[in-house]
């Protein structure tokens, strides 16, 4: 009985346990290796990412970042394509003319500068200052203090002007890539009408009684 038992059920889960030390010792453990070390590098990152340095998640900060990236190379795609047509436009008129200095000014002021991706370096360092500013400061006060103080709770100091931020990023993809293809993809135009009235109706909440802004 307790063969037929072992044969049963046990039987299957030998063979695969002896199958894949074959398997290993046929390929010189390098399959055990990889295995051990993808799973060490899987767990490094799994670590890294519920690590919140900043207070947000760091793979929700890792998809901002890539939208600003996004929107920095389609913004550069943007302005050479501009660059390009200024400079065409300025060939249709004499040399000399108020016309051709105007688009070849246009032309030069659009050409593609390495300075200009400072801005983008900038706007990451602003956000992960501002995250890491005012996660500090909650952590520093009993009870939230800060947010007691503005009248929010923690969530919305830290993660409003991270989603807004997004936001308008992601914004500027749809008008940037439209510019460089002609034609604005779908997606733009649904998020843009999601979001626009609730921000529009934040901003709108946030005004004093003579209509400045707060």
């Amino acid at each position: 009985m307790f063969p037929n038992c072992f044969q049963i059920y046990y039987q299957p889960v030998y063979i695969y346990i002896k199958r894949s030390y074959e398997l290993a010792v046929d390929n010189g453990y390098a399959l055990t290796y990889f295995a051990a070390i993808t799973s060490a590098i899987g767990e490094t990152i799994k670590r890294i990412f519920d690590i919140q340095i900043f207070g947000v998640s760091n793979l929700l900060l890792l998809f901002v970042i890539g939208t600003v990236l996004i929107d920095a190379f389609y913004g550069v795609q943007k302005s050479v394509k501009q660059s390009k047509e200024a400079y065409v436009i300025a060939q249709r008129y004499d040399q000399g003319t108020p016309e051709r200095r105007k688009w070849l000014k246009v032309h030069e002021l659009k050409k593609f500068k390495p300075q200009k991706l400072q801005f983008t370096f900038f706007k990451c360092c602003t956000l992960l200052f501002y995250l890491f500013m005012v996660k500090n400061l909650l952590a520093s006060e009993s009870d939230d203090a800060l947010g007691q103080i503005l009248g929010f709770t923690s969530a919305v100091v830290l993660k409003a002007p991270l989603i807004i931020f997004w936001y308008y990023d992601f914004k500027s993809i749809g008008d940037n890539s439209a510019y460089v293809y002609g034609k604005k993809a779908p997606i733009f135009t649904i998020v843009e009408k999601i979001f626009e009235p609730k921000i529009s109706k934040f901003f709108k909440s946030n005004k004093d009684d003579n209509g400045d802004s707060i």
